[in-house]
């Protein structure tokens, strides 16, 4: 089957599924996450799937037939940073390190998962933290320099500021309107 970027994806019984749009008709919206539980293939060839979704409630869809079609459907193993807001698991595998890792991204990736969550970093990040402290290949030892690495990005904050964050003074009249006022008032 194709999904609605035109890729030939394929799904088996127990695959994780991560909704790509908004449906009001399958009561899904975009960042929905499913498990598949069956497969069905009609007798015209099209297949149907049955997801059961994280919030329990069960659908069944057919991704390439007009009836109840849904083809805005991908792997839903991994997510981003940003599509994970909001979601919570049981597990979460947070890689880190980049150039947008900074306290509110972390926060995001550490605050997912109700029971575990393990921190990963990629190899090359580990050869260049090395390279950088000077250790030979020999006295290679990446925990403990590529950790105080992660947690100076951890630790670095990009907060941007919103309107909310300035309170604007209404500015002083001039003492000429003052006066223009007190007459008025007075009869002047």
């Amino acid at each position: 089957m194709k999904n609605y970027q035109g890729r030939k994806i394929g799904f088996m019984q127990q695959d994780r599924l991560l909704f790509r749009k908004n449906s009001a008709a399958l009561g899904v919206k975009n960042g929905t996450l499913g498990t598949v539980e069956q497969i069905k293939i009609d007798q015209d060839g099209s297949y149907r799937l049955q997801v059961k979704l994280d919030d329990g409630k069960t659908i069944e869809f057919s991704p390439n037939t007009k009836e109840n079609q849904y083809d805005a459907i991908e792997h839903g193993y991994a997510l981003t940073t940003h599509k994970s807001q909001g979601i919570t698991v049981d597990k979460a595998f947070v890689l880190i390190g980049g150039s947008m890792q900074d306290r509110e991204t972390s926060y995001v990736q550490m605050s997912r998962a109700r029971h575990e969550t393990k921190i990963f970093l990629t190899s090359s990040q580990v050869e260049d933290e090395l390279d950088r402290a000077g250790l030979q290949s020999s006295e290679k030892n990446p925990s403990l320099e590529d950790l105080k690495r992660a947690i100076r990005d951890m630790e670095q904050s990009r907060q941007k500021d919103t309107t909310l964050d300035y309170s604007v003074e209404p500015p002083a009249p001039e003492p000429a309107a003052l006066e223009l006022e007190l007459e008025d008032e007075l009869g002047m």
